[in-house]
């Protein structure tokens, strides 16, 4: 089949060999910055159609983007499912021609971001998560695979143009005047601060060349709360489209990154008490994880401790870079973005100095601790 973005019409055809009975409604459901996601439902079943656009969504045909973003998920899934069973949703059919997955629908799961943002319960998932993040770092790494194996998961998996993607908009923009940033004016003080202070400047280019450079394992690449589904008991991991062998500390910082915003939104709107509810969650992602890596750790405990110490490191000033660009950047967070005018502004300020301070720490402790220390400092 010759490629051709697919819209609601189309999609049904697409979809017919893969439901129970003819399909009879399609709906988009993605969030549009990067793909077409369609549900279609037919009398008794329902599934999902993603389809990579070559471009991206976001900024239209003017970002031209490659649609081999697919082929990444499609493989990702399926060799991380074999690492970890039942936290991917299941893949049904790949079509190459077409850039398109079909997958199984989660409804009636929801993103964890919505569950934070309503003040749910959070240890279940944080648990779960911080378990595939466990396994799949060490599995894929250097010190389970065979060189043979890591040669052709690192070919399959290569430094992608949503790898490029995420070092422009991630390590790059943000920390520059760019067209792609999107803040208000009310910001632009403090982000010409941030953006003259030549430590973070520094630093945010060491972190860009790791993030690069370093091939420790095959990783989400996009590990946030909007990539996690749950509802309440189950959970499951979506949008690999960015997975490729990087840095240990990559997934780790992002997904604590989101998990601050969260904190940050409840903190200016007054609800003290999830602040501490994702306190715990945090702390809880931090002792699951270790104990998971050690669990399938192969070599001497003192290379783990000194291992587990680079990866708070990194984490850290992953997950600060990660703040200052939900809120200088182009892809902003709706725990933010949705808070009331008087509130929001407090919010971003919070965040660029927290983001600030978690760049330039350079604290061995854990991550929790290095975080609490910077919470006090904000009190």
């Amino acid at each position: 089949m010759k490629y051709r973005p697919l819209d609601e019409k189309s999609v049904l055809s697409f979809a017919q060999p893969f439901l129970l009975h003819e399909p009879l409604t399609a709906q988009e459901v993605g969030d549009g910055n990067l793909n077409l996601v369609f549900r279609v439902l037919s009398e008794n079943s329902s599934i999902i159609i993603k389809q990579a656009l070559p471009y991206l969504r976001v900024a239209g045909s003017t970002w031209p983007l490659t649609r081999n973003r697919a082929r990444i998920e499609a493989e990702a899934i399926i060799y991380q499912e074999s690492l970890f069973p039942g936290i991917l949703p299941k893949l049904i059919f790949f079509d190459k021609s077409m850039s398109a997955l079909v997958l199984e629908d989660l409804l009636p799961m929801r993103s964890w971001r919505d569950c934070l943002i309503e003040q749910g319960e959070t240890l279940e998932v944080v648990r779960d998560v911080a378990k595939y993040v466990g396994t799949i770092l060490i599995a894929s790494s250097k010190w389970n695979i065979g060189n043979d194996e890591k040669q052709d998961l690192r070919g399959r998996f290569i430094f992608s143009g949503l790898c490029l993607l995420s070092e422009d908009l991630i390590f790059t923009a943000p920390f520059k005047v760019s067209e792609s940033n999107k803040f208000s004016e009310e910001l632009e003080p403090l982000v010409n601060h941030l953006q003259g202070d030549q430590e973070i400047q520094r630093i945010v280019g060491q972190m860009k060349s790791i993030f690069k450079t370093r091939h420790d394992a095959l990783i989400h690449g996009d590990l946030h709360t909007g990539s996690v589904m749950t509802d309440g008991k189950n959970h499951r991991i979506i949008d690999l489209e960015f997975a490729f062998f990087g840095p240990f500390g990559f997934d780790p910082g992002l997904i604590c990154a989101h998990l601050i915003l969260a904190r940050i939104s409840h903190f200016v709107r007054g609800n003290l008490n999830y602040c501490h509810v994702i306190d715990r969650s945090i702390q809880e992602f931090w002792a699951i994880l270790e104990t998971t890596m050690l669990q399938n750790w192969k070599r001497s405990p003192e290379e783990f401790s000194d291992f587990l110490r680079q990866l708070h490191l990194d984490a850290v000033k992953f997950a600060g870079i990660e703040m200052v660009r939900r809120i200088i950047g182009l892809a902003h967070v709706k725990e933010i973005e949705d808070l009331p005018s008087e509130l929001k502004f407090s919010a971003e300020e919070i965040a660029l100095r927290i983001g600030s301070k978690l760049i330039k720490s350079n604290s061995t402790e854990s991550f929790a601790q290095t975080l609490t220390a910077v919470l006090e400092e904000e009190r």
